[in-house]
């Protein structure tokens, strides 16, 4: 028997979500947040931060049932000034 994600419990997908977000919430920089593609098709993901500069929204741009995610960042890199701000409900 081979050894996948389901001997192991690891879901690859649900990896990616972590890793994405963890990455918005340390210090990457913007090369390092566009090099992420979405875990289910690979399309492009768009990134946006609410009037606050810290807490951010991130989703798939080619179907937002891929991909849509909330976090914060205490610290935000300087790259988060130059994203599209606004609030959401």
């Amino acid at each position: 028997m081979t050894q996948n994600e389901y001997d192991t419990g690891v879901d690859p997908i649900n990896a990616k979500y972590d890793l994405i977000r963890e990455t918005l919430q340390s210090e990457c920089s913007a090369e390092e947040f566009l090099e992420f593609g979405c875990p289910q098709c690979g399309g492009k993901l768009e990134v946006r931060v609410n009037l606050d500069g810290k807490r951010f929204f991130v989703r798939c741009r080619a179907d937002s049932t891929h991909l849509s995610m909330h976090g914060k960042n205490e610290a935000p890199p300087e790259w988060f000034k130059n994203l599209p701000r606004n609030g959401w409900y």
